[in-house]
């Protein structure tokens, strides 16, 4: 086979052009994240409940961990029973955070009582597990 028509000299001529990189002619756009973006890098982290203990409102969570501790045995969440030998108690803990109004002042302390699942042991206790479900009376 053969190029019948083709000149070489103009092959050789869009090589030398295409041998330079070209750079793209757009202009960039600049991200813009807001005020939202500042207000997410500012507002202030979930608090340790050691931490909220030792701070001056320390009564305010105090009585956020009995609302949710009265909350917990009302909706009959759990029923304290003696730990059987050979099994392993997961663990839990308390997240702590201040929900704020929309001007800033603090509205509530919500505190929750979260267990650690990631304590579980594979092929002992990792298949008895609980997904809290709403149930139709508490709504």
């Amino acid at each position: 086979m053969t190029n019948v028509g083709v000149n070489p000299s103009s092959t050789s001529s869009i090589h030398k052009e295409s041998d330079e990189p070209r750079w793209s002619k757009r202009a960039r756009v600049v991200k813009n994240f807001g005020s939202y973006f500042v207000t997410y890098i500012l507002k202030e982290d979930l608090v340790t409940f050691k931490v909220a203990m030792a701070s001056a409102e320390a009564m305010q969570w105090k009585t956020a961990v009995k609302s949710e501790m009265d909350s917990i045995v009302s909706y009959g969440t759990w029923v304290l029973v003696d730990l059987p030998s050979g099994c392993t108690m997961i663990e839990c803990k308390w997240i702590c955070k201040k929900k704020l109004k929309s001007d800033g002042t603090v509205d509530k302390f919500k505190v929750r009582l979260v267990t650690k699942g990631f304590k579980q042991n594979k092929r002992i206790d990792y298949f008895d597990t609980y997904s809290p479900v709403a149930r139709l009376t508490i709504i």
